[in-house]
């Protein structure tokens, strides 16, 4: 190994070492040099330690392995949750409306119920438009100044999923 690669090995051993510590682990502060030194060294061999390897303080294969994978799951713990996009559906006619069946249309149930006060927790939520949705669609656009039409189309999304973020955002138990 040259001594760019063997660098560059070092520093994606560090930069595990690193999302282990932000994620909570008890170990050394490390800083993605390049440079093997005794805080790297130290790092490397409690990492051993805990999970009941040789502690060495060499990255051989199986703590190379186990740090790898260690970081990776810290990493994903550490992200939010995804996000979903109910709108990337490729809807035809660029609208839904009464009649159709959707699991968007569960979702859109549950959002106006949060901005209405509705206790769906006692309700069946469907993923089917029948006339009660179509209703509280168009009392919601009249309240949003979009024209009345019961129809889901992008104007209304966007606006019920704007008052929607908006009323988690300012929400205690969000």
């Amino acid at each position: 190994m040259n001594l760019r690669n063997e660098q560059l090995a070092i520093i994606e051993i560090q930069q595990n070492l690193l999302e282990l510590f932000e994620a909570g682990y008890d170990l050394p502060y490390v800083i993605p040099d390049g440079i093997y030194g005794s805080v790297t060294r130290k790092a490397v061999s409690e990492f051993q330690r805990t999970n009941k390897i040789p502690s060495t303080g060499i990255v051989d294969f199986e703590t190379w392995t186990l740090l790898t994978n260690a970081a990776l799951a810290a990493a994903t713990d550490r992200r939010d949750a995804s996000g979903i996009f109910p709108f990337s559906i490729s809807l035809s006619s660029g609208k839904i409306k009464k009649g159709e069946k959707f699991d968007l249309i569960a979702i859109v149930r549950i959002m106006l119920g949060k901005l209405s006060g509705f206790d769906y927790e006692d309700t069946a939520i469907s993923g089917i438009f029948d006339d009660d949705l179509e209703k509280r669609i168009i009392d919601f656009q009249r309240l949003n100044l979009i024209e009345p039409t019961g129809e889901i189309n992008k104007e209304t999304w966007n606006k019920l999923a704007a008052a929607y973020n908006n009323s988690i955002a300012g929400s205690p138990d969000k």
